[in-house]
């Protein structure tokens, strides 16, 4: 098994790899993979475009970019970089209708994901999910609080 990060099976550009970084993107999980959406745009919708999946490897992407260009685009970027979007997608689906969980990822073995018992469950001081609409915020994703939606 190759346990090199996901970036470095990828062809990367330093433009792409800055914009994967910093644009605003939201997340979502459908049946062929993640969908990205670029919010840093006035219609956000027509920035929107499917990443598929190898496992937890970004593949190809709907975008002109991806399709024209070699190495990959920003949004197959954005999932690389996002470990608890690429692990969510990673998940398969298993008989019983459950879904095989992904292997471990080393930022859930670290001791943030210990619940602080100083912390209210309801508030703790380190979520940001109020200011962000109808996704949770990174770190309770990461800390397993929340899920990510999961697109039909």
């Amino acid at each position: 098994m190759d346990s090199s990060h996901v970036l470095d099976r990828l062809d990367v550009s330093t433009g792409a790899r800055r914009r994967a970084e910093t644009e605003p993107f939201d997340f979502s999980l459908t049946r062929d993979g993640v969908r990205v959406t670029n919010r840093g745009y006035a219609e956000p919708s027509d920035h929107s475009y499917v990443v598929t999946m190898d496992g937890a490897l970004p593949v190809a992407c709907e975008c002109p970019a991806d399709e024209h260009y070699d190495p990959a685009c920003k949004h197959r970027l954005a999932v690389a970089i996002h470990t608890p979007v690429r692990d969510a997608a990673a998940a398969r689906p298993v008989a019983d209708g459950g879904v095989q969980e992904p292997p471990e990822s080393e930022a859930d073995r670290t001791n943030d994901s210990v619940p602080d018992p100083d912390e209210s469950p309801d508030d703790p001081e380190w979520c940001d999910c109020a200011t962000l609409g109808e996704l949770p915020c990174f770190e309770c994703v990461r800390r397993g609080r929340k899920r990510l939606p999961t697109e039909e």
